[in-house]
């Protein structure tokens, strides 16, 4: 199985960010319910692995925090791939990063050693070639702000693939206190 861990978003950030979200000229949006700040992904789960990934997650306590959107950018060098809000990677969302990394570790995964780029994938560009008016869309949002927003909860989603996309299912809330 697909397994993500991430911060969802609340209504408050899911508001701020639609108003920008709307106006991306370029690229297939994803849906609002799709909106998170992952923390750490993994694919061909055993179920067992995952069991203990959840109660791993369930075990973390850290208070709850403020994260604010830094900007706007786009992944995929010369040949892009999505269109997202950056997360300003401050000390409280780097810290809960590393635990859910060791919750992780601990159930017997082993993660990618990706540099961990804290972001809200906006829209999906799938192979389509960036044009000016994305262009100009990023150079008037590249530094947008927004927030402070409030992090209350870590979920356990597991992804299934579909054709049109993915179906997003949460396994287990941790709540910040």
């Amino acid at each position: 199985m697909r397994l993500f861990a991430a911060i969802p978003l609340n209504d408050e950030a899911t508001d701020a960010l639609d108003l920008i979200a709307e106006t991306i000229p370029v690229g297939d949006p994803t849906p609002e319910d799709h909106w998170h700040i992952t923390l750490a992904f993994a694919q061909d789960v055993e179920e067992e692995v995952a069991e203990e990934f959840a109660l791993n997650i369930a075990q973390i306590t850290v208070p709850r925090f403020d994260w604010s959107i830094s900007g706007f950018g786009a992944f995929g060098g010369d040949r892009l791939r999505q269109i997202h809000a950056l997360v300003a990677p401050d000390t409280a969302l780097l810290d809960v990063h590393k635990r859910v990394r060791r919750a992780a570790r601990d159930a017997g995964l082993e993660l990618p050693h990706k540099r961990f780029v804290p972001h809200i994938t906006l829209s999906r560009l799938r192979g389509a070639p960036m044009d000016m008016r994305g262009a100009d869309w990023l150079a008037k949002y590249s530094t947008r702000t927004l927030g402070p927003f409030t992090a209350d909860a870590v979920v356990l989603f597991e992804s299934e693939l579909y054709r049109n996309a993915p179906r997003y299912s949460p396994i287990i809330t941790c709540r910040l206190v």
